[in-house]
């Protein structure tokens, strides 16, 4: 047998047999979704203060000072009470000059026995005198304390966000659309959703409400992309009636190419920018974004639209897809 022709209306307006090698996409996609479910259920993800409970601290100097100098202080075993400490340099409020009023840091402690038990306001003067060494002016500006249960709580809104807003998307693309396009696209998701937190368990970078955020914010970015394709595809049903299903689909996502990978790059620029150069209180926003943007753009290309065409044969037995 020789290798199927192709329309030539479809040779010259396409540049990558995207639906011919679905399989290849599915391939790949199943084994990172295998491992990032085995990942999730082995290794876990490292949740942060917002998740599991603990304690926040909020400390102005009037000069900056180095946040390794704070980490290492409060790490002493005078301090083991504390057991994990992240310190981190944020953005300060600024005066009526619009000059600084000083250099902010936020100190989070995770849930501890050893800590409840302590008496607070001993723990905190401690950490008030050790921390007045490094630097002048210091001013404790807020304490915050979690409790496990709230941590607890936070989990399980974080899901209900998650879960209502797919069911959302999967009603206005079932009305705007058709129901199987609405169902592709709600699998992309999960798709996307389960290999960003696998990759946050494989590194155990750990997860917060900002990640949390550019999670929801990467669903509805990669819901974005596909919207586009598939109503490029529905336009095209009616237009190129000639071609066959699969070649219609092809058409489509090499015609919203471009426009798909231009977007892309133009969004992982500025958020590149903001993790390498940005201030420390976005990077965990913006990590998220850069590996969800990646992810995203990814599912939108091989996973929504290829998987629309094996769904379209599997109801027409009778047909038989002209690009393999």
């Amino acid at each position: 047998m020789g290798v199927p022709k192709i329309n030539e209306e479809v040779k010259t307006r396409f540049h990558y047999n995207f639906v011919g090698n679905r399989r290849i996409g599915y391939a790949v996609s199943a084994v990172a979704f295998v491992v990032s479910v085995a990942l999730l259920a082995i290794v876990g993800l490292n949740y942060g203060v917002e998740f599991t409970g603990g304690s926040v601290y909020h400390y102005r100097y009037s000069k900056p000072v180095d946040t390794n100098q704070i980490r290492t202080l409060l790490t002493t075993p005078s301090f083991e009470e504390l057991g994990d400490v992240r310190v981190q340099r944020v953005l300060g409020a600024l005066d009526a000059a619009g000059e600084s009023k000083g250099s902010e840091y936020i100190i989070k402690t995770k849930f501890e026995e050893k800590v409840e038990s302590m008496e607070g306001q001993d723990l905190e003067s401690r950490m008030d005198t050790v921390l007045s060494s490094l630097g002048d002016g210091l001013n404790r500006l807020s304490v915050e304390k979690i409790g496990p249960t709230v941590g607890a709580a936070l989990k399980v809104k974080a899901f209900w966000c998650a879960f209502l807003g797919s069911l959302f998307i999967l009603f206005y693309i079932g009305i705007r659309f058709q129901f199987r396009m609405a169902v592709v696209s709600i699998a992309a998701l999960i798709h996307d959703c389960f290999i960003l937190l696998g990759i946050f368990a494989l590194i155990q970078h750990e997860f917060t409400l900002d990640i949390l955020a550019a999670l929801l914010t990467t669903l509805g970015y990669s819901i974005n992309d596909s919207i586009i394709a598939l109503d490029r595809i529905r336009e095209n049903l009616r237009i190129k009636r000639k071609l066959g299903f699969d070649e219609v689909v092809n058409l489509s996502i090499n015609q919203t190419l471009s426009r798909t990978l231009n977007t892309s790059i133009t969004v992982q620029l500025a958020v590149l920018a903001l993790l390498f150069i940005g201030p420390a209180n976005i990077r965990d926003f913006a990590l998220a974004m850069t590996i969800g943007v990646v992810v995203g753009t990814y599912s939108s290309i091989f996973i929504v639209s290829p998987m629309l065409v094996s769904w379209h044969y599997k109801d027409h037995p009778g047909a038989r897809p002209k690009l393999g």
